[in-house]
């Protein structure tokens, strides 16, 4: 019921939108920020690419310590919340790189700048490659799957206890709820974006809406029946 009564408040906020974009006759155009957007997103991305990776070899170093009793207990609560910033830096790094690969290109910006947004985009990658094997220094009591293995999710759910279950499909089912509602509010925006700047976004609108469509298909054939 939340879901549904958030997307009817979208739509409701959509179709005044409309309404006030096609009497009010509004332009709106990115094109002429492209450079100081792309400038942003080079120094975003290089900030978040030299965040992540010192928290990478912080994390490894501070593994590698020996201790005991209470010094122990403190340690791996750090580990674990050391852990969990180390995946939000590097997610928002691959993001944001992909998006200024992508801007960078799509603008026309200079040579050097789109050379930069693909190297940024390399090292993303790299870092989220790396990501999981930190769970193995975290635990390396415990027999984690090769992040490479490509039934990877499947078995770190066969290894997790009750508990780490159920903190992670707690997680997880936030985030697709979260997902639905944004993917939505993402179809109006782009709506109103292409009625206020004339360039019709109907393709990245229809490929939301395909994206909405599979997951939440996939959602309930997962969980039908069982």
């Amino acid at each position: 019921m939340k879901l549904i009564a958030q997307a009817l408040m979208g739509a409701i906020v959509g179709f005044f939108a409309t309404l006030a974009i096609l009497k009010g006759d509004i332009a709106l155009s990115l094109a002429r920020f492209s450079f100081e957007l792309n400038l942003f997103l080079l120094v975003a991305g290089a900030l978040l690419i030299i965040g992540s990776t010192i928290y990478y070899f912080q994390f490894k170093q501070a593994a590698q310590k020996e201790v005991s009793g209470e010094e122990e207990d403190a340690l791996d609560d750090w580990k674990y919340n050391r852990f969990s910033d180390i995946s939000m830096a590097i997610h928002a790094t691959l993001i944001t790189n992909l998006l200024f690969t992508c801007t960078s290109t799509l603008t026309e910006q200079p040579l050097w700048m789109i050379s930069i947004s693909g190297l940024f985009l390399v090292i993303s990658l790299v870092l989220s490659f790396i990501k999981p094997t930190l769970i193995r220094i975290m635990y390396p009591e415990r027999s984690f799957p090769s992040p490479n293995d490509k039934d990877y999710s499947k078995k770190l759910m066969e290894i997790s206890d009750e508990g780490e279950r159920h903190v992670m499909l707690q997680g997880l089912y936030k985030s697709f709820n979260s997902v639905n509602s944004l993917l939505m509010l993402g179809i109006l925006l782009l709506l109103f974006y292409s009625l206020a700047s004339g360039a019709s976004q109907l393709f990245g609108i229809t490929v939301i809406a395909v994206i909405l469509l599979f997951t939440n298909i996939q959602y309930i054939l997962s969980v039908k029946g069982k």
